[in-house]
């Protein structure tokens, strides 16, 4: 597989999105983008080292945990393409900062 191309085909895709396709839930950007996006990259998105929507413990559910030799190396969060990601979110009605979410992940788990 040329990872190249495929990821080439993933931004093109992206950029023919209409205006209601932009909309799509984090689920739908993981389904369609996130997921082929790995899986180009040579990741087994169907192994257990690729598992979606994992509970972190207190800090929540992580849409994707990625794991090597089964143990979780890195964590991923798929947001709304119009999302601010650099915005902030309420969760547990406290504001902060969205790109802390996956870093109380790595902490909680404690994942360098």
């Amino acid at each position: 597989m040329n990872y190249k191309f495929e990821i080439e085909n993933l931004v093109n895709k992206f950029r023919s999105l209409s205006d209601k396709e932009l909309r799509k839930n984090e689920a739908n950007v993981r389904k369609d983008f996130i997921n082929p996006f790995f899986r180009a990259l040579g990741w087994d998105i169907e192994s257990d080292n690729y598992e979606a929507e994992t509970y972190v413990g207190s800090s929540g559910i992580a849409d994707v945990a990625m794991k090597i030799e089964g143990k979780i190396v890195c964590y991923q969060e798929a947001k709304r393409f119009r999302q601010d990601c650099f915005g902030t979110q309420v969760r547990r009605k406290i504001k902060e900062p969205v790109e802390r979410q996956v870093l109380r992940y790595c902490f909680e788990n404690s994942i360098q």
